[in-house]
């Protein structure tokens, strides 16, 4: 009984975990993207999946820009939700790829 309990509040806490990362990094995403998009799920394969106001959108369809906009807010997100404290961030080439609205955007969020 005690295996199933710990199995039960590993799967408890992975859930509140993965709902807290979907929450952050989408809330980063859209701040970022102007609303653009509204929300990013990993699907059962790992891969990230996007949902502008229509319909969802896997990262591979994305351009560049947008994927890094996307690995950028992930990156935040899982950092936020696992040290629960604001923290510094070093980015090493994180906007080589963005445009001058992307990188404004970027930069007023941050």
């Amino acid at each position: 009984m005690e295996k199933l309990e710990k199995i039960q509040q590993y799967d408890q806490l992975y859930q509140e975990a993965k709902e807290k990362l979907y929450a952050s990094a989408s809330r980063i995403l859209s701040e970022i993207t102007g609303g653009r998009y509204v929300s990013l799920k990993f699907d059962d394969a790992m891969r990230i999946v996007l949902s502008d106001s229509k319909k969802e959108i896997p990262v591979d369809a994305l351009s560049r820009g947008t994927i890094e906009q996307v690995y950028l807010a992930v990156r935040i997100a899982v950092a936020a939700v696992l040290s629960g404290e604001p923290m510094f961030y070093s980015f090493d080439e994180a906007f080589a790829f963005y445009d001058e609205d992307r990188l404004a955007a970027v930069l007023a969020y941050l």
